[in-house]
């Protein structure tokens, strides 16, 4: 089995009653709704990689926010071409505010997302979530979560 690691910041952004979530496109939580947030540039702080990654994954601009701490998971999943692989997921996570809702990016940024929407907390209790997004909202029930596993084609 391969082993790797990935560190990445996050951010829990919430307006009005709703938490704004991404779909995911590729990687281990392909298909599942997860925070804002990527990788680190090389030279980039965490803070700047968050508000980059909102940026291009939700087309919003973050000024103000606050760090809440470092989550970690270790999760196993089958790449497209079977091999097995886990996962050490490192998240730098951040939390910033908006006075409303405002549109999101349409259409996903080209390169993990499909497509952003805001989320009322019980909406988001009935997805499919990531480790990460589960835990910034609060779901004790899916921490556990076990990343689907895709079928060979």
């Amino acid at each position: 089995m391969k082993t790797t690691s990935h560190r990445g910041a996050y951010v829990t952004l919430r307006a009005d009653d709703s938490i704004a979530l991404v779909m995911k496109t590729r990687g281990p939580y392909l298909g599942c709704w997860d925070l804002p947030g990527g990788t680190l540039e090389t030279g980039e702080s965490s803070a700047d990689a968050m508000v980059r990654e909102a940026r291009e994954e939700l087309d919003i601009a973050i000024n103000d926010h606050r760090f809440l701490g470092e989550e970690t998971v270790c999760v196993r999943f089958r790449h497209g071409d079977g091999e097995e692989v886990e996962l050490h997921h490192s998240g730098l996570l951040y939390e910033a505010r908006l006075n409303a809702c405002v549109p999101l990016r349409q259409g996903g940024d080209g390169e993990d997302t499909a497509e952003a929407r805001w989320f009322f907390r019980d909406e988001a209790r009935k997805l499919s979530l990531t480790p990460f997004a589960a835990r910034a909202l609060g779901f004790p029930e899916k921490r556990d979560f076990r990343i689907p596993t895709p079928n060979p084609s």
